[in-house]
């Protein structure tokens, strides 16, 4: 993935991760493919060893498209291992800049990288643009495409600094463009057993740089029950994000985003303790109306 020096300012390098999407790959790198930024762009697609025909599909683009398409054929799947997927490839990366997009997402505005890296270009304190999107809610009886709320939208609006991820990552992967320098895959690649990679890409980023939400609805999520967050249970999803601020209490350099996670560990685990007690048990309902009315 190696760029020109005298096209480095510009360059920019999309991520698909992709696993067993063959009935999306092909919208997914059509909508990269289409951005009118192309000629800046490479595009990096790591397979996690599908078994369907996603890895086909991504060779005949590449076989179209060899200027731009890089294929990384994992040859086992790193997920299921707990591994942070691809990370050796990821860190290949040269481009001044880095965009995801999933492999079962797409893109529907065809400048979305162009208005990313124009607010990039003029802001060094910026280090992380992410836009709004639609979700395309997918089932066995309908597939449906719904607008976020304004609420959803005010909220992402208030996500400016990697303190506000603390408490959850409102980023949507496959809107994000994140400057590349300063991501810290050493960081990154400590994680075990975290499916929610991005999240820690995102904490990575905001060390020492701000996070741009842009209303522009750049991007298609879908949403189905065979995603790695979505088709998983409360209980597991729960346990990942607790897993993140662990890992991110531990392994962040010093600084106050560190302190700001390691408090929140501390806070959940007694809040945890307290919940299980036999005491409370009496009051448990009371404090649930509480919580939904604030």
């Amino acid at each position: 993935m190696d760029v020109q020096k005298d096209d480095f300012s510009k360059s920019v390098t999309v991520v698909v991760h992709t696993y067993n999407h063959e009935d999306f790959i092909g919208k997914c790198i059509e909508s990269i493919l289409d951005q009118d930024y192309l000629d800046n762009i490479k595009i990096l697609v790591i397979d996690d060893c599908s078994t369907d025909n996603t890895l086909r599909i991504c060779n005949g683009f590449k076989e179209k498209f060899p200027e731009h398409l890089t294929i990384a054929a994992l040859p086992y799947n790193q997920l299921s291992a707990g591994l942070f997927v691809g990370l050796d490839h990821l860190r290949s990366i040269k481009s001044k800049y880095v965009a995801w997009c999933d492999g079962d997402d797409y893109w529907e505005d065809t400048e979305k990288i162009t208005k990313q890296v124009a607010i990039l270009d003029k802001n060094s304190e910026i280090g992380i643009v992410h836009t709004d999107y639609k979700l395309m809610k997918i089932t066995s009886e309908r597939t449906e495409i719904r607008e976020r709320t304004d609420p959803e939208i005010q909220a992402s609006e208030k996500f400016t600094t990697g303190f506000d991820l603390v408490k959850g990552n409102r980023i949507k992967h496959s809107t994000a463009m994140i400057l590349r320098e300063s991501i810290d895959f050493d960081f990154v690649g400590l994680a075990r057993g975290i499916y929610a990679g991005d999240w820690l890409i995102c904490v990575s980023a905001s060390r020492k740089h701000k996070i741009h939400f842009m209303k522009d609805k750049t991007t298609v999520a879908r949403i189905t029950d065979k995603g790695v967050w979505n088709g998983s249970s409360d209980a597991r999803n729960n346990d990942q994000k607790t897993r993140i601020r662990w890992h991110c209490a531990t392994y962040l350099e010093e600084s106050d985003l560190r302190e700001r996670f390691r408090r929140k560990v501390i806070i959940d685990w007694i809040r945890d303790k307290i919940s299980r007690s036999i005491l409370y048990r009496p009051v448990r309902p009371v404090m649930q109306l509480v919580r939904r009315n604030r």
